[in-house]
């Protein structure tokens, strides 16, 4: 038998088959049954250098602080612990999204790796497979979705890395990994998304024509106060204060499908942030005034049918209103205005736009959408800046002109003739 033991390299012998085998003390560990064990970490190589060598390079890294015998699982398996332990930590869409981005796009390519062996080039390999799939929109592919392989875009694919980066960093954590190694890899180039909001004229023209729609108000409160669409169809009428002319925001009605469940009505809490109360214009304070007695007249029509939900916007006997009905109750009056077609959330950045075309400070602006920083709020409005540059040279320049005009029509001194 071989020397058994060199400094600071734990105990390295030879076995009966010619190879070598060395051992490190790893500590105390649970097994299966709940009893503690000392547990070693062993390591096997053709040569007894190759052995010392690698017993060198974890006593390293033990020293560092750093799990040098983490639990085998698979990135799968390591994914579905991590998806329940933060499913009442997330909102139930959130859960949603990294469930399917998880089963459907990251365990299929890397869910047989070992948690601790996954590399850069694995999760480079994984972000190129994921780009090579992306695919101009066409038949059968309605929109850009991680719930569906055929409809990945760029933006998809970095969020794709973003989940991923993210479970990593709970393994990270745990001492299950040494590194997050998603963080190693840039994401891809995702161009800026299109906007098209309303010029004011043309905003003035959707009012007029929401007006002949029972669910306008809702449609105008979007656009005067950049109100999100779950926010909106969650508005009860305890939060507006109609003498005061305010609405609070603190809820929102979304329609979620958990794994395994039937989809349903949600109302979900906004991040603190979106948590706000806002000023009603008077235009929009009359619109909901008028809103409330049609909405009045519905109750007394519908008789016994009525559901007293206490919701803003209803369906004509008072239950809640599908999401996906806004759709077509937004289309018709564009049609009726007469003016290009847009998303719903284009009327959340009309407001933007037209606030801050207006002077109005990006900070008040951001507390009235809800962002949690000013500089988001001025990232997606980039397009408003050069005219607000402008803006401000032309209000320097009047604040300045009497004094350079009186400045240039002073003499000289003498000296300086």
């Amino acid at each position: 038998m071989a020397k058994r033991r060199g400094n600071n390299e734990g105990s390295i012998y030879k076995m009966k088959d010619g190879r070598w085998r060395g051992a490190i003390s790893v500590g105390w560990k649970t097994n299966e049954a709940g009893v503690p064990q000392w547990h070693r970490k062993t390591i096997t190589g053709a040569t007894r250098a190759a052995v010392q060598e690698e017993m060198k390079r974890l006593l390293r890294d033990q020293q560092r602080g750093i799990n040098i015998d983490p639990e085998k699982k698979t990135v799968k398996e390591f994914l579905g612990h991590w998806l329940e332990s933060i499913k009442r930590d997330v909102e139930p869409a959130t859960y949603v999204s990294y469930e399917g981005a998880a089963r459907l796009h990251i365990s299929p390519l890397l869910g047989k790796i070992p948690l601790a062996k996954l590399t850069v080039k694995d999760v480079q390999r994984f972000k190129l497979a994921k780009l090579e799939s992306v695919i101009e929109k066409g038949p059968g592919v309605k929109k850009d979705s991680t719930e569906d392989p055929r409809c990945l875009s760029a933006r998809s694919v970095r969020y794709l890395m973003v989940v991923l980066r993210m479970a990593l960093d709970a393994a990270l954590k745990q001492d299950l990994v040494a590194r997050n190694v998603a963080k190693l890899v840039a994401f891809p180039k995702v161009e800026a998304t299109e906007m098209a909001p309303y010029t004011p004229a043309e905003a003035q023209r959707f009012l007029e024509a929401a007006r002949s729609h029972r669910l306008g108000a809702l449609f105008s409160l979007a656009l005067a106060l950049g109100l999100r669409k779950g926010e909106a169809l969650g508005l009860r009428w305890p939060a507006i204060d109609l003498e005061r002319g305010t609405l609070s925001v603190r809820q929102a009605l979304q329609r979620v499908k958990l794994p395994g469940e039937k989809s349903q009505l949600l109302l979900k809490e906004p991040k603190r942030l979106s948590r706000r109360t806002l000023n009603l214009p008077a235009v929009i304070l009359s619109e909901l005034i008028a809103h409330r007695r049609r909405q009045e007249e519905e109750r007394v029509w519908a008789g016994s049918r009525w559901k007293d939900t206490g919701f803003v916007f209803t369906t004509k006997c008072g239950g809640s209103i599908e999401p996906g009905y806004l759709g077509s109750a937004f289309s018709q009056i564009v049609k009726v205005a007469q003016l290009p077609r847009v998303r719903i959330h284009d009327l959340r950045h009309t407001a933007a736009t037209l606030l801050l075309s207006q002077g109005v400070h990006a900070k008040v602006v951001a507390e009235l959408l809800g962002h949690s920083r000013i500089a988001i709020t001025l990232d997606l409005y980039s397009h408003v800046v050069p005219e607000l540059r402008k803006e401000a040279a032309e209000k320097m320049d009047a604040a300045l002109t009497p004094i350079a005009t009186k400045i240039a029509t002073k003499p000289l001194p003498e000296t300086l003739n």
